[in-house]
């Protein structure tokens, strides 16, 4: 999901931020420059055998090892209406960035009032015609600098107090339907793209034996609300000093 982010601006050591694929292909460099090796699979439960953990797989061999580190991270939160899962991928998304430049001089939403959903919204502005703004209140849980961007883009409207109760479309998304919280008055807006960004959830955890010594959780699998690149590395170093101790036999 980092990979995905157009800027990161609070990672310490770029100044002038650094767009996530950029940072995350840094990061896989300096993986694999001390020695890391990458397997490509599904693991579906974590097992005890003889001292060590097994990683079984969907496919192929299962893995063993002294200590396992689980980082499934978080995925975004669905809206649940109508419609919303048959055009997931044809006018629904979550935070695809990418996505942004294909909706040149059209009608796109954004749903949420967190910074993910500002983010989106400030990149969608530069090529759309009109960005809506939907939040469930009237304010946003950013930061600052973020809400100072959104005031200087005429493009962008924000329709507080804005529920999304219906996606409609025959094979892509071609409106959807609101109501207001307040009067509960209803209205279609006509879009091309929709991108639903109200938070996130934990990936399900491969969960240990109980009780068994050397597994560690960490990034937005711990469930810690401050979800930022940062804060995921800190607590990823974190994790694996832990680990070493346990393979070391520190106490």
């Amino acid at each position: 999901q980092a990979r995905r982010i157009e800027r990161i601006e609070n990672y310490p050591g770029f100044p002038k931020g650094i767009r996530g694929g950029e940072l995350m292909s840094l990061w896989l460099a300096q993986a694999r420059r001390w020695g890391l090796k990458f397997l490509r699979a599904q693991a579906v439960k974590i097992a005890r055998q003889g001292g060590f953990f097994e990683v079984i797989l969907a496919e192929g061999p299962a893995l063993r090892s002294r200590a396992v580190l689980c980082c499934t991270g978080a995925q975004f939160k669905n809206l649940d209406v109508p419609g919303e899962g048959p055009l997931r991928g044809r006018g629904v998304y979550h935070a695809a960035f990418e996505e942004a430049a294909h909706f040149r001089n059209q009608a796109v939403a954004v749903v949420g009032a967190g910074e993910a959903a500002l983010h989106q919204a400030l990149l969608l502005s530069r090529f759309a015609r009109r960005v809506y703004l939907l939040s469930r209140g009237q304010t946003f849980k950013a930061h600052r600098l973020l809400k100072k961007r959104l005031a200087h883009r005429p493009n962008l409207v924000h329709l507080p107090y804005s529920l999304v109760e219906r996606i409609e479309g025959r094979g892509r998304l071609t409106r959807i339907l609101i109501r207001n919280a307040i009067d509960s008055r209803r209205r279609h807006l006509k879009l091309s793209g929709l991108f639903v960004l109200i938070g996130k959830k934990r990936t399900r955890l491969l969960k240990a034996p109980a009780g068994a010594p050397g597994y560690f959780v960490a990034g937005d699998a711990e469930g810690s609300a401050g979800r930022q690149v940062v804060v995921a590395a800190g607590r990823g170093v974190e994790a694996a000093m832990q680990c070493i101790r346990h393979l070391e036999g520190w106490s």
